[in-house]
């Protein structure tokens, strides 16, 4: 299965062979209405949506043996310790932290509050209002968080509710767009 932003692909390939038998695509469900500049998803219904993919998939070949999953979307999400959402899926095409800006004079400004003195660099360096850790942030300032929170990929937290025995884990691939990503040292940035 492949998330993206127009279209769930579901690429059924033969047991032991590499070639796919069959690609369908589904319509990734649309952006929530919310405030103007936000840009989220909601969490039941995408994996609706990728539960139905598989099913659909899975009356036409068997069941499967395994299911891959990929994406290349900046999102995220908050949950609680059980992978529970507690936000909905923040489009990498957010501009939530936006809000916060007339406080500030640039988003470099917010990023320079954020990160210490080499976080920025070791992060890489992206600066744009849809990067995860300006999103988190500025939901950490505005909202009232009870309990211990995980943030998720978007893929991690499908992965998540797609399996039975999830160890909680976010690929440093996927990890990486979020901006609180060491590239140096390959952990999470100390501030954040």
């Amino acid at each position: 299965i492949d998330v993206g932003g127009t279209d769930i692909k579901v690429g059924v390939v033969a047991d032991g062979l590499s070639n796919l038998v069959c690609v369908e695509r589904y319509p990734t469900p649309s952006f929530l209405p919310t405030k103007i500049g936000r840009k989220e998803i909601s969490p039941a219904d995408l994996l609706l949506r990728c539960k139905m993919a598989i099913s659909i998939a899975e009356r036409s070949f068997g069941s499967f043996t395994s299911v891959a999953l990929s994406g290349q979307m900046g999102c995220w999400i908050l949950t609680d310790y059980q992978n529970n959402p507690l936000t909905n899926i923040i489009s990498w095409q957010d501009k939530r932290v936006e809000e916060t800006i007339p406080q500030r004079n640039s988003i470099l400004e917010l990023a320079d509050e954020i990160y210490t003195e080499n976080g920025l660099r070791l992060s890489g360096n992206e600066v744009r209002s849809g990067l995860p850790i300006f999103g988190v942030y500025q939901h950490f300032q505005n909202n009232k968080v009870d309990g211990k929170v995980r943030f998720h990929s978007l893929i991690s937290w499908l992965s998540s509710q797609l399996v039975t025995e999830y160890p909680f884990l976010v690929h440093e691939t996927d990890f990486a767009s979020s901006g609180m990503y060491n590239l140096k040292t390959k952990k999470i940035l100390n501030n954040v």
